[in-house]
């Protein structure tokens, strides 16, 4: 699992240590359903890149390059357990119909009729890593 950075010192500790984040970008292939592809780390750039297989790029920590108003809601209302970014009215997790409302208000907002009927953009990246709404009798 992908160590929580929140800071420069973890950044620092974490991202660079090759022994820390190539197990975490292993799990998280094989959680994406990329089992045995090969992993390469590129040598240079602001933040963890690999080479999944030869058609992949998984990139890391995507929220360091988030937008103003991502690191606002981070700075101001912090994480909730498990670092989730949002949590549910009573500080559990989100119910599953609140991300499945969500993914499809993004993808009918941002593509096109053909691409927002395509199989590929109705699977949820809660799909391929696990449904956080998984078991909880609320999705």
């Amino acid at each position: 699992m992908l160590a929580v950075v929140c800071t420069d010192q973890d950044w620092k500790a974490v991202v660079w240590d090759e022994q820390v984040i190539r197990p975490a970008a292993e799990d998280l292939a094989t959680r994406l359903g990329l089992t045995g592809e090969n992993l390469r780390r590129y040598p240079e750039g602001s933040r963890p890149v690999y080479q999944v297989g030869v058609h992949r790029v998984l990139k890391l920590y995507p929220t360091i390059s988030a937008p103003d108003s991502l690191r606002a809601h981070l700075r101001d209302f912090g994480t909730a357990a498990g670092g989730r970014v949002f949590a549910g009215v009573q500080g559990g997790e989100l119910p599953s119909i609140t991300y499945r409302r969500a993914w499809d208000k993004a993808r009918r907002d941002k593509l096109s009729a053909a691409e927002y009927a395509s199989p590929l953009a109705r699977r949820r990246i809660e799909e391929a890593l696990g449904d956080p709404g998984e078991g909880d009798g609320q999705g």
